[in-house]
Formats: C-alpha cells, sequence, structure tokens
C-alpha cells in the first residue's frame, strides 16, 4: 500500500474521530423538547410505517428523518442512536471541509486544521440531528462536487461528479430549502475553471443529475402515495408564506441593519471581521493610485477569482441565512472556519509575490507571523465558541447544572440513558422526575394518547403511535391559519385520528399556554408536575378537543 494514502487515511481517520467524538459530548447535554423532538418523532414515524404528506405533515427535515430510520434500525429507538447519527454527519463533515479545502489548493496541514475547528461550530450547537446542519452539509457536498468534477482529468469520474452535484443540492432543499436556495448561485463558481467545452459539458451533467434526482422523487412519491395537495401546502405554500414575509421584514434597512448586528454581536467571533477585512481591504487596492502595483493585484485577484469568490461566498451563505430565519445565530455559521482556511492560503500566496517581497525582504518571518496570528485567532474563535455556545448550551437557552444529572436524572427511562437532563430556563418547568413519570404512565397506555406537547419524543420513546397531523405546532408553518379552510382539514383529521385510535388520554403542557388553546372536556385529570393528562370517556369528550392559537 501506498505510505502516502496510509498516512492520509490515518490523518483522515483521526479527524472524524474527533468531531464524532467532540459533538457525541455535547449533544447529550439537555433536552430542548422542540427542536430535538422534529428529527426523532419523524423518523419514528417513518420507521413505524407512516408516510409524509399522507400520514403526516412537515415543511421541511426529511432527509434527516430518512438518516435516523437507519439508525433506528441498527442501534434501537433511542438517545443512544439519535447522538450517533448526528455526531456520524459531524466527523463526515470535517473530513468534507478538509477535502474541499485541498481542492482549492489549501495547503494539506491548513486543511487539516480548518476541518477540525469546522467541527466545532457545525454541529455540537444543536447537538441532534437537525434540518439546518443536513441542509448545510449536502450544500458544501455539492460545492465540492463541483470543484473536483472541474479539475479532475476529462472521463466518467468527472462526469460523476457534476451528476451528483445537483442530486446533492437536492438533498440539502429537502433537508432545509433555505440553505439550497442560498447557496445554489455559488454552484456555478466551478465553471470558472473551465473552458467553454467544459462548461457545456457540466451543464448537460447538472440537467441530467436533476432529472435523475426528480425523476426519482416523483416514482418514490407516487409509490408511497403521498397526498400531491397535501406536499404542496406544507411543503411548498405554507414555507413560502413565511419567507416572504421575513423577507419584507428586511427589505426596511433599519430592520435590516439590526438584524446583522445582533447576528455579529451573538456569533463574537474575530476571525469573521478579520475575513471581511482582507476581502474588501484587497477590493480598495484595486483602486489604489499607484498603477505599477495595481497590475500586480489584479492579476492575482484573477488567478484566484474563484478562491476569493468561495471565501466571501460561504460568509454570505451564513449570513444570508441568519438574517431569513429566527434561528439562534450560533447555529448558522458552519462555513466561518473554510472560509478563513481559504483566506489564510491566500494571503501566504500573497506574500510570496515578487512585487510584495520587495517592500517585504524577510519573507520567512512575515509568513510566520501571518500564521502564527491566524492560527491563534481560529483557535482563541473556536474555543470561546466551544465553551460558550457547546458547553453553554447556548442555543438552547440551557443553565446547565452537570451536578444535577446523577441523582435527579437516575430514574429515566433506559431509551434516554446518555442524555443529562436539563431543560430550557425561559420555558420549561418539567424536571426529570416529572417526565419519568409521565413517560411510565404512557408506557402502560401504549397507542392510546394523544399529545398536545413539544415532548413528541415520547411517541417513539413509548413505541406508541404518533398522532399528530403535523410533527410540531407552529401556526402558519406546520398548522394552517385558523382563518383559513385548510385548518378546518388538519382540525378535522386530528379529531379523526383520536377517534379511530380510540384515544383515551390527551397530554397537556406548558406548550399550550404559551402557543395555543386547547378546548376540550375530560372526565377525568392527572397531573405530572407540569404535565396535565386529561381522560377522554367517550367520542362525544373526543369530539370536543378544539385547538386555538394565542
Amino acid at each position: 500500500m501506498n505510505p502516502n494514502k496510509t498516512l492520509s487515511f490515518f490523518h483522515l481517520t483521526i479527524l472524524f474521530s474527533l468531531g464524532a467524538t467532540v459533538n457525541f459530548y455535547y449533544a447529550r447535554l439537555g433536552l430542548m423538547p422542540l427542536d430535538q423532538s422534529i428529527v426523532f418523532d419523524g423518523a419514528w414515524r417513518l420507521y413505524s410505517g407512516q408516510v409524509p404528506f399522507r400520514d403526516f405533515n412537515t415543511p421541511n427535515g426529511l432527509v434527516p428523518m430518512i438518516f435516523q430510520t437507519f439508525f433506528y434500525k441498527v442501534f434501537g429507538v433511542n438517545w443512544y442512536s439519535y447522538c450517533l447519527h448526528s455526531s456520524v454527519f459531524n466527523g463526515l463533515f470535517c473530513i468534507l471541509v478538509f477535502l474541499f479545502l485541498r481542492q482549492l489548493a489549501v495547503s494539506t496541514a491548513l486543511s487539516w486544521f480548518y476541518g477540525l475547528l469546522s467541527g466545532v461550530v457545525f454541529y455540537p450547537p444543536i447537538g441532534t440531528p437537525y434540518m439546518e446542519q443536513h441542509g448545510f452539509f449536502f450544500l458544501l457536498l455539492a460545492l465540492y462536487l463541483s470543484v473536483k468534477g472541474s479539475k479532475v482529468g476529462r472521463g466518467n469520474s468527472r462526469n460523476l461528479c457534476w451528476i451528483l452535484v445537483p442530486i446533492c443540492i437536492g438533498l440539502s432543499y429537502l433537508s432545509k430549502q433555505i440553505p439550497a436556495l442560498i447557496g445554489l448561485p455559488f454552484i456555478f463558481i466551478a465553471f470558472a475553471y473551465l473552458d467553454k467545452k467544459g462548461i457545456l459539458s457540466a451543464a448537460k451533467c447538472y440537467l441530467t443529475g436533476a432529472l435523475i434526482f426528480l425523476g426519482s422523487c416523483s416514482i418514490l412519491f407516487v409509490f408511497s402515495n403521498m397526498e400531491p395537495g397535501q406536499f404542496k401546502l406544507y411543503f411548498f405554500d405554507l414555507p413560502s408564506q413565511i419567507g416572504q414575509t421575513r423577507i419584507g421584514d428586511l427589505l426596511n434597512p433599519i430592520n435590516l441593519a439590526k438584524r446583522i448586528f445582533n447576528m455579529v454581536v451573538a456569533w463574537k467571533l474575530s476571525s469573521l471581521i478579520l475575513i471581511q477585512l482582507i476581502f474588501f481591504s484587497g477590493l480598495c487596492l484595486l483602486f489604489f493610485k499607484n498603477e505599477t502595483s495595481k497590475p500586480d493585484l489584479l492579476a492575482f485577484f484573477r488567478r484566484n477569482l474563484p478562491e476569493i469568490l468561495y471565501l466571501e461566498g460561504l460568509i454570505l451563505i451564513c449570513i444570508a441565512f441568519c438574517t431569513l430565519t429566527n434561528n439562534e445565530p450560533q447555529n448558522g455559521i458552519p462555513y466561518i472556519f473554510i472560509s478563513l482556511g481559504i483566506a489564510h492560503s491566500l494571503l501566504v500566496q500573497w506574500i510570496k509575490e515578487p512585487k510584495f517581497q520587495k517592500f517585504n525582504p524577510s519573507f520567512v518571518s512575515l509568513k510566520s507571523l501571518v500564521a502564527a496570528t491566524l492560527i491563534a485567532m481560529a483557535l482563541i474563535d473556536a474555543s470561546f465558541f466551544n465553551l460558550r455556545v457547546n458547553k453553554g448550551r447556548e442555543v438552547h437557552s440551557f443553565l446547565f447544572k452537570p451536578g444535577l444529572s446523577p441523582t435527579l436524572t437516575r430514574n429515566l427511562p433506559k431509551v434516554l440513558e446518555p442524555l443529562q437532563w436539563d431543560l430550557p430556563i425561559k420555558n420549561y418547568a418539567h424536571g426529570p422526575q416529572d417526565f419519568a413519570n409521565l413517560f411510565n404512565f404512557l408506557n402502560k397506555h401504549k397507542n392510546r394518547f394523544f399529545l398536545f406537547s413539544d415532548f413528541s419524543i415520547l411517541y417513539g420513546l413509548t413505541r406508541s403511535k404518533s398522532l399528530n397531523p403535523s410533527l410540531w405546532f407552529h401556526d402558519g408553518l406546520t398548522i394552517p391559519l385558523e382563518n383559513s379552510p385548510e385548518f378546518k382539514k388538519y382540525s378535522t383529521k386530528l379529531k379523526h385520528n383520536l377517534k379511530i385510535h380510540d384515544v383515551e388520554w390527551v397530554v397537556l403542557d406548558n406548550l399550550v399556554i404559551s402557543k395555543l388553546r386547547v378546548n376540550l372536556d375530560s372526565c377525568d385529570l392527572i397531573e405530572f408536575g407540569p404535565f396535565m393528562v386529561h381522560r377522554l370517556c367517550d367520542n362525544k369528550e373526543r369530539d370536543s378537543v378544539n385547538i386555538i392559537f394565542h
């Protein structure tokens, strides 16, 4: 075996292991009932035979749900398999960053270094499988394949890379629409590496890949008996309406400036500021009056135009994503260290320029100073981000108390074994014992309960049927607005599910207080801390169930 290949395999294995380990450690800390239940419950529904847009609706997240079903099949329906899924993808992301940077001529050592740091900001902020992270992953995979296809020799390997690009964009879109839509234009940066004949060949392959993806989805759609109207409403219409509202808000310059300012403050990354300074300083130098140096700078920009566009484009994708969503900004900057790695490589190349060396004859010392500064800055950013966001669970608004875990989480069900209990301090007052008591109760009444709750993981954990027509409660997104005819259909289906599955118990918690009001008649009430379990004794009481958003 080639020693270089063995060494490369060893480096990538270490990179994957470190990325996976870091995420698994933080994924265990605390539970965000809403965000961390979506993929868990969606995958449980697929695993138990339900079909999206027939048995339940979702505005995104199909791809991570499908992947999670495979982890359920191998490792069981539990929190361990859930954390393992996201950890595997975090390790793969580190490798993907390494491979992408190598394609852009970044050195092996720097690619490995920035690949490792990318594993700190990609999946650990959210911890468990999530729509956005899979969207970002497949978008970067598409960018990588577009570059690789443009640089490898002619033949089947080049064509295969290009055919896979639109398939990866499709997987990104089915994970979360926004990263795919924002990142799509940047796919074509790779055309800068090609001549006209190569661009035409790439375009044909892109079209072939797009047809393969759309054809496969159409076949799957038909054979799974999905309802076209439900798919259009919940995957296109409702998300588009939400998106149009948010874009309308951002058209106000003051709102846009506030959003970007709050986002940068939340990130607290000096690397981001440095990258922007480098980029805009380079643009300004192009207009410098010294005409003797200008041609050399222009030549440098032209030679490295794709890399410069990727450097800025990856940051713009993160900024655009965070401004268009209501997500925590700390969960939307997975590409920062990729961009910094490109900037690092370009700065070193610039220092090597003959004109630059005339003014700075001590090339070695300047190169070392630049490298040391950038590496130190990256390490500081990654360390502080890790302490503040990952360890502090800032994305989930936790006030994590590790000392609480050994005693208060001892009685949690075994399926939650890796979890160290904690909940967001703003909305939830549910103790681990309350949850354990409710779990034990529902486990005795399998398939006979309905959750008006963020804790939809309870369906899968108790191996019971998920009966909600949508994965979570969000008016205007997962549930049509009350004044629309679609809301009546949702309400009718909910009551239908209560009847045909002979639901006896309805669980309410503080989700009801914060988001919606549930009107129902019940013949009995049992309380497990903040959880209120109503007993429905007949069909009349099932007919009485009605929801109204505040």
